[in-house]
């Protein structure tokens, strides 16, 4: 049943559902990257939980990491799009180039640091400029680490809120509902066609703003049982190996479940958890955490994992301590450079950029 919505949507629990799933993808990339190099099983260990006809894929099988980055994807359309709606005018100008400073600032900071550390453990030798350009500055490029690929994604579908959103401001609700959902479903359509990846991932960033003003408009009421079994069987959607198809179901899954949940017991326990000052604090790293995961992955996880199997001699404590030593220098990196690229310089950035544009 859908009434109009007459209350202000809580949003702060999505930092905590970002930072969950960025640590999903942390996990993702540990099992397939480095446990799976290191087990005697080798790529073979993700039949054991993953695939069919393992007892485990009944839950697990289609839920990689590319999940995760459907929820990430749909949470920064509709913070975009939450933010537009609550910020004064922004110019064209100040939002194209503080989006691409937020999102590229800490891309370069860890393609700093990682030439830094390459020159200390090789000496001097020669590098490619061009290349190390590309992999500094040019959103998606993969240079330096493959799981980049997606922040041209976000760039994208950040911009074309933007656009879409001053193009429909003074549109009706329901008109702007209808011209997003038939934009998107038919670029939907064209991308997964041509086969373009990241355009099909910046569509699902647009996804975040057509749920945004949906439930900013219309409020679902549901009994929990509908809820709960809503839930249950968005989970068992058809599934498979990754595909572009698959990416898609993702995405049209990840935003029933946002709708399903907004409004419940379990979002406003979230939401008042994600007000307290250290969980606020600790989540707002995501971003960074996700930037950095990849340093300590490529050049020392492997190492790690080997000489804990040899002092542990199961590989169950392996697994476990490994991780939780990788996630904890992570999360130590990410707040590092979180203070220094995306408080420090974007702010000073943020604020030279306001002075030019006057």
């Amino acid at each position: 049943m859908l009434k109009k919505n007459q209350e202000e949507l809580k949003t702060n629990w999505l930092n905590a559902v970002r930072f969950f799933a960025v640590l999903y993808v942390l996990w993702t990339h540990y099992e397939y990257e480095i446990f799976a190099e290191v087990h005697p099983l080798g790529q073979n260990i993700e039949k054991l939980f993953f695939m069919p006809p393992s007892p485990s894929s009944w839950l697990l099988y289609g839920y990689t990491g590319k999940y995760a980055v459907a929820v990430l994807c749909v949470i920064s359309g509709f913070v975009t799009a939450y933010s537009l709606n609550h910020k004064n005018k922004t110019s064209v100008v100040y939002y194209f180039v503080t989006r691409y400073l937020r999102i590229m600032l800490p891309v370069v900071g860890i393609c700093l640091f990682t030439l830094a550390f390459l020159f200390i453990r090789d000496g001097m030798v020669y590098y490619d400029i061009a290349y190390i350009v590309k992999g500094m500055f040019l959103p998606g490029s993969k240079n330096f680490y493959g799981y980049f690929w997606c922040l041209s994604s976000f760039l994208i579908g950040n911009y074309l809120i933007f656009v879409l959103h001053h193009l429909l401001k003074k549109a009706s609700v329901k008109a702007r509902l209808s011209i997003l959902g038939v934009f998107i479903v038919l670029n939907y359509c064209v991308w997964y066609k041509l086969y373009i990846w990241d355009l099909v991932w910046a569509i699902s960033v647009l996804t975040g703003y057509w749920i945004y003003e949906f439930v900013q408009n219309y409020k679902l009421f549901l009994p929990y049982g509908i809820r709960i079994f809503s839930l249950l069987v968005v989970w068992w959607l058809p599934r498979g190996d990754e595909s572009l198809k698959i990416y898609i179901r993702d995405t049209v899954a990840v935003c029933i479940i946002i709708t399903l949940l907004l409004n419940s017991r379990v979002v406003n326990r979230l939401n008042n958890i994600s007000n307290q000052k250290i969980p606020a604090e600790i989540f707002g790293y995501s971003y960074s955490l996700y930037v950095v995961h990849g340093f300590f992955m490529n050049y020392f996880a492997i190492d790690l994992t080997i000489g804990l199997q040899n002092v542990f001699n199961q590989w169950w404590i392996t697994y476990i301590i490994s991780f939780l030593i990788k996630t904890l220098f992570d999360f130590g990196f990410a707040v590092m450079l979180n203070c220094l690229f995306e408080k420090l310089i974007y702010k000073k950035c943020c604020r030279i950029l306001k002075q030019m544009i006057k």
